[in-house]
């Protein structure tokens, strides 16, 4: 199944989409019956996009005009993929400092505690 991931940010009206697939499983015993998706852990920089995915089009537009109208912005990678103009420690597994990577503007916008 192909479809969108959407991350809102819980830190300033701003979000970043990108294409997604899930995997479907059905069961159908004597004994279980029921459907299961498998799941994506996070989005990275990298897939982030912002024109529509050929299978989305109508959607895909719908969802920017919907959260434009809310009042969030929507990131471009070339932006959350630039390094951060200040030092500060972020828990992420997208960079690991000690090996000199570079905080990004994608983990100061949309990090997590891992």
């Amino acid at each position: 199944m192909e479809g969108l991931a959407i991350y809102i940010s819980r830190l300033a009206p701003v979000a970043i989409i990108a294409k997604d697939a899930r995997w479907k499983t059905i069961i159908d015993t004597e004994k279980e019956q029921d459907e299961y998706f498998s799941a994506k852990c996070y989005i990275c920089p990298d897939e982030v996009i912002t024109e529509s995915p050929d299978f989305m089009v109508e959607e895909f537009l719908e969802i920017i005009t919907k959260l434009g109208n809310a009042g969030y912005s929507i990131l471009d990678k070339e932006y959350i993929s630039k390094p951060l103009s200040f030092e500060t420690k972020i828990p992420t597994i997208l960079t690991i400092p000690e090996l000199n990577e570079i905080y990004k503007v994608f983990d100061g916008i949309f990090y997590w505690e891992d």
